[in-house]
């Protein structure tokens, strides 16, 4: 029933509106997105515009995968995008996006996870995983990893100093 509908759709903890697609308004929100987005309540997101919180430079992106899921009800890929909350902050968000009816109007439905975290800590792997990159290669020592007899990884000290190159050494 619509009821039970609605009660599933203000509880979830997956982000969620819906979105006229004749005015690309906010028609319906619940917690979980009016939270994410900085919003005090649903209420307060209903008419805004969810193209207002994409960051300029994925724009062009995001238009073209909003007309690709109006053009195909069948599609329901997954994106990973950096957006712009009511109160300023950037965050991360995966979600994705599918056309239906909507009080006979034709809508979409969006659905997001907030990941800024997760995303924070990736980026930040990988941040410390180029440092100690550089930190080995540019060292002033010869570096090796042997495992079971063989020369695993070694770097490129190592290689100024055997006279043999990277690859020769670790085959």
């Amino acid at each position: 029933s619509e009821s039970k509908y609605r009660a599933l759709f203000e509880h979830t903890l997956l982000g969620t509106e819906v979105v006229d697609a004749e005015t690309g308004k906010v028609v319906l929100a619940n917690r979980a997105i009016a939270k994410m987005f900085g919003f005090k309540s649903p209420q307060d997101m209903v008419g805004t515009s969810p193209i207002d919180y994409v960051l300029p430079e994925d724009m062009e992106w995001v238009a073209r995968q909003i007309a690709q899921v109006f053009a195909d009800p069948e599609k329901h890929d997954v994106v990973n995008i950096r957006a712009r909350t009511e109160d300023g902050r950037i965050v991360w968000v995966t979600g994705s996006g599918t056309s239906f009816e909507h009080n006979c109007k034709w809508s979409m439905l969006l659905s997001l996870i907030d990941v800024t975290g997760a995303k924070e800590s990736e980026l930040k792997l990988q941040e410390s995983e180029e440092k100690n990159r550089l930190l080995i290669d540019n060292a002033a020592e010869g570096i090796v990893v042997v495992q079971d007899g063989l020369l695993k990884f070694v770097n490129p000290k190592s290689a100024e100093i055997t006279g043999w190159s990277v690859e020769e050494l670790v085959s």
